[in-house]
């Protein structure tokens, strides 16, 4: 019994990834009580990536691109940010809908609970992921997730940074008899389990094609064939598809990414361009019913058209389609040393945000923002991207010299620190040579240099 309590125990971490935990493990009667899901699953995201690019390599498919990859991870880290400088409004909001409007108080630490918690959430997922697709603006807010014309572990971490503040309106019915605590788990675990779906090196897993969603599922969900549009919007069990009509196997090669795909890496316009098309959809078109089905009717709708639109154009697969600017190797290895940098800089003023002050953290989150839009405009070989870069890292060098050091040793600790100077004065001596030799050359281009 003791070893099989420290096994579990040991593949905890793991199993969360794939929902394989019992009631009896992840019950809470508080919220406080709640682990941190997400942020105990980081290593095996990064392990699982790891495998996944070394079996990618294996069979020859070619490991995920730089440029995707950082730019799925810029989205996730976008999220995080907006998340430690926002209220949690939809627990808040779940929990004041069940201390005052409570039908029926199911016991916390009841397996009833906890399995009709899972079961509704996934439902409740469902409906609100299906009207994300078929509502224009919310539409607007998701379509970062499907954004990436790539398929792997990196694309599940493409999120929304705005979707959160409209999807917990879909899960208020729960309130009125699932305790937030029980509730809170099954959002986290839904969440962490559509993780590993996001892959290619998975291609079925057999008679759990009928009651899970897979990878073969998601991979349709994600494709912009006409046979995938508007298909597959299951969380964890696809048996919602199965009922409302939405089901759909996976056929033809899956052509990934949106109908209208992005031509840039700019990870800000990724996550807001799309309101502005929006706005300016909804400015341009005449009478107010009109201007307001842009809104509430399916991306696809313009006046004359159904609900949904009338469909989308064939596509084939052909991924030198994909849009890519050609990046030398050490570029891309600038950027992913840069990436982690910033990413480890998020992740520390996460966990010690209430020492510092609001504002404190408001411009280094921010500074954070523009750094990584910054690495997206590298990748697009934006002219201005290595000016961007000198400036942001004479920045750090700057408020390291005005602050005798002290503000960066708190930040990053005593080795972390040495890392961050050492990496910030190379970077401003190396992006200063190349500005110096592109106009020396006369060259606006920097990918051969």
């Amino acid at each position: 019994m003791a070893n099989t309590s420290t096994i579990l125990e040991a593949t905890r971490g793991a199993r969360i990834l794939f929902y394989l935990v019992s009631p009896s493990e992840e019950q809470y009667e508080h919220l406080s009580e709640v682990p941190d899901y997400v942020n105990m699953a980081i290593p095996y995201f990064v392990a699982m990536m790891l495998v996944e690019a070394f079996i990618l390599y294996m069979q020859n498919k070619g490991i995920p691109r730089a440029d995707d990859t950082i730019n799925s991870l810029t989205h996730g880290v976008f999220l995080l940010i907006v998340q430690i400088l926002t209220l949690p409004i939809g627990m808040l909001s779940y929990s004041w809908v069940y201390r005052n409007y409570c039908v029926y108080e199911l016991p916390w630490h009841s397996p009833w609970t906890w399995w009709i918690a899972a079961i509704t959430f996934d439902c409740g997922y469902y409906w609100f992921h299906r009207m994300a697709h078929e509502i224009n603006f919310l539409w607007t807010s998701h379509q970062t997730h499907h954004s990436s014309e790539q398929y792997n572990l990196s694309t599940a971490l493409r999120q929304s940074t705005t979707q959160h503040f409209t999807s917990w309106t879909f899960y208020l019915p729960i309130a009125l008899f699932v305790p937030p605590s029980i509730f809170l788990v099954h959002r986290e675990l839904n969440l962490l389990y559509q993780f590993w779906i996001h892959t290619e090196v998975v291609s079925t897993l057999g008679p759990l094609e009928w009651i899970l969603n897979t990878p073969s599922h998601h991979r349709v969900h994600h494709g912009r064939n006409p046979y995938c549009i508007d298909k597959n919007y299951a969380g964890m069990l696809i048996i919602w598809d199965r009922m409302f009509g939405t089901f759909q196997p996976e056929q033809d090669r899956v052509v990934y990414g949106l109908v209208h795909p992005n031509n840039y890496w700019n990870p800000l316009r990724g996550q807001y361009g799309g309101y502005w098309e929006l706005l300016k959809r909804f400015y341009q078109t005449e009478g107010m019913r009109n201007k307001l089905c842009v809104l509430f009717m399916g991306p696809g709708w313009s006046p004359g058209k159904p609900r949904l639109g009338n469909g989308v154009p064939e596509v084939e697969y052909d991924p030198s389609q994909c849009y890519h600017m050609p990046t030398p190797r050490w570029l891309e290895v600038y950027c992913f040393i840069h990436f982690y940098l910033i990413l480890y800089t998020v992740h520390v003023l996460s966990g010690r945000g209430n020492e510092l002050h609001y504002l404190l953290v408001t411009s280094l989150l921010l500074y954070c923002v523009l750094s990584l839009t910054n690495i997206g405009l590298l990748f697009d070989h934006h002219p201005l991207s290595p000016i961007g870069e000198v400036l942001r890292s004479s920045f750090v060098i700057f408020l390291d010299l005005v602050t005798t050091g002290t503000a960066s040793t708190d930040l990053m600790g005593g080795v972390g620190v040495w890392i961050l100077r050492g990496s910030m004065i190379m970077s401003s001596c190396i992006w200063l040579i190349l500005i110096i030799k592109l106009i020396c050359s006369n060259n606006k281009e920097y990918k051969k240099l």
